[in-house]
């Protein structure tokens, strides 16, 4: 692989982490990382769509390509077959192995991260890089590691932030250095009107958020839209 955080040396870097929001976000510092430890790197995330345009705001982002596995999947057997889901893989397929890549990294370690990371397209040299091991509080499955051509082991206690950072900084040997930093860009199209977000965990959207009394409560005292996010 390309040594990318030598002066001059430029390359690409492919982050696969589909979903969901709150991974999502933990995972974004490591785009700052590697700007900082590779100069000139371009950077290309695949993620679900409902969580591309939050991605599109990172600094330092190339390109979002958008992986609707979850919509995929409620289709069900059927509609895996069906014409517009097989047009949406190809699609997706096609604009994954657009691009080869010197690293792709599978912040994820899930089985659905694996197989996408498998179907990206290396340039001479390039590298899959993946976890090795659970760490404390995240999902991971083995297979993962099977389809990578590097699985490195990651301290089981630790946060997932710094999981994701630690693994990108031992991927392209360089040392994880200061705070995180999200680099989320204010800019991008305003709302119409004002909206609360409502932060929340999967206890109130299975719980509270489900039984209509909960949400008429929410509008009736806002009396404006809500946009509930959280694990």
């Amino acid at each position: 692989m390309k040594a990318l955080t030598q002066p001059g040396v430029a390359g690409r870097v492919l982050i696969v982490k589909l979903s969901s929001l709150g991974d999502v976000i933990h995972a974004m510092p490591v785009v700052h990382d590697l700007q900082a430890a590779c100069p000139g790197v371009l950077i290309d995330w695949v993620v679900e769509p409902g969580f591309a345009p939050l991605v599109r705001r990172v600094a330092g982002i190339h390109r979002v390509i958008d992986c609707a596995q979850r919509r995929w999947r409620k289709r069900g057997i059927s509609g895996l077959f069906s014409a517009d889901v097989r047009a949406e893989k190809r699609a997706f397929r096609d604009a994954l192995r657009a691009e080869a890549y010197d690293a792709v990294i599978d912040l994820q370690g899930l089985t659905k991260s694996a197989l996408v990371a498998r179907q990206a397209r290396l340039a001479p040299g390039g590298e899959r890089i993946a976890l090795a091991n659970r760490t404390e509080g995240s999902g991971y499955e083995a297979p993962t590691r099977w389809v990578a051509d590097r699985a490195i082991r990651i301290e089981p206690h630790i946060h997932v932030i710094d999981r994701s950072r630690a693994l990108c900084a031992r991927a392209l040997g360089y040392a994880v250095s200061g705070p995180p930093v999200f680099g989320l860009r204010a800019d991008g199209p305003a709302l119409s009107r004002p909206t609360v977000a409502r932060a929340s965990c999967w206890r109130f959207r299975r719980a509270a958020w489900k039984r209509p009394s909960g949400r008429s409560a929410w509008r009736r005292k806002s009396a404006l839209p809500i946009v509930c996010c959280g694990r």
